[in-house]
């Protein structure tokens, strides 16, 4: 993703993430255990700072806590680089709206959440998360999950959830999961649209990353479908799916 999910546990356990970045961070905290015990720590070690401001504090603590403030060395700001991603330019999604940004370490994001929280031991200081060019940084799934019509459909296999986020003003779909092991040697993936008067029709060969996780475009017209599947497929996919469906999701 343009921004790394897992940096904002920081702001959302100190309550510093709303809207559409929320709602999306919200989904993949609920599939993320990392991030959880993350945000549960932090919002344990932000309760301990609040209870500190209800004592005086002197001029001598203020003085050191500024100082100590001085030290933490700022977040880099994320930077936009082209990539070419030839995945993409394979199912027709202009690689102008992919864009790559420089993942920012985990241990950066838990010194500036701590940074913000002696912030507000010090005086009562409030932040606001700021968010440069945030629209433009959006790759072309993002778009589709924060799209004003997005509707999400959920189905667990395997134990694993598998999420689709499908925009019918955009004609896309987007399918998320975690978690989900490479498909076995010699197959593939393979995702469907479920489409009237046509069937089962390929939605793209799809293949989970080195972590074991997907966010694609499924290919198509997502506006005309009434449903997904995902099959195992010979390596490269089949034209139409030889075996029984691991994921059916109707789109009501």
């Amino acid at each position: 993703m343009s921004a790394d999910i897992h940096s904002l546990s920081g702001a959302y356990a100190v309550d510093a993430v709303d809207g559409d970045e929320r709602v999306l961070f919200e989904e993949h905290l609920a599939l993320c255990p990392e991030c959880r015990v993350e945000v549960a720590s932090l919002r344990e070690a932000a309760s301990a700072l609040a209870d500190l401001t209800r004592a005086e504090t002197g001029p001598d603590v203020r003085r050191a806590v500024l100082d100590k403030i001085g030290t933490v060395r700022p977040l880099p700001p994320l930077v936009q680089r082209p990539a070419y991603d030839t995945a993409t330019e394979h199912r027709g999604i202009p690689t102008e709206e992919v864009g790559t940004v420089v993942r920012m370490p985990r241990r950066h994001v838990l010194t500036w959440a701590g940074a913000a929280a002696a912030a507000a031991v010090v005086g009562g200081v409030t932040w606001q998360q700021f968010r440069p060019q945030e629209e433009a940084q959006l790759t072309a799934a993002e778009k589709v999950i924060r799209a004003s019509d997005a509707h999400r459909f959920q189905q667990s296999v395997d134990g694993h959830t598998m999420t689709i986020v499908r925009s019918p003003a955009m004609r896309r779909a987007v399918l998320i999961a975690e978690g989900m092991p490479a498909a076995p040697k010699g197959k593939d993936y393979q995702a469907w649209f479920d489409l009237p008067g046509r069937g089962m029709v390929s939605a793209g060969v799809v293949r989970p990353d080195a972590s074991d996780n997907v966010m694609v475009i499924l290919e198509g017209d997502a506006a005309a479908a009434t449903g997904a599947g995902l099959t195992v497929e010979p390596t490269g996919g089949s034209p139409a799916p030889t075996s029984d469906p691991i994921m059916l999701i109707p789109f009501t």
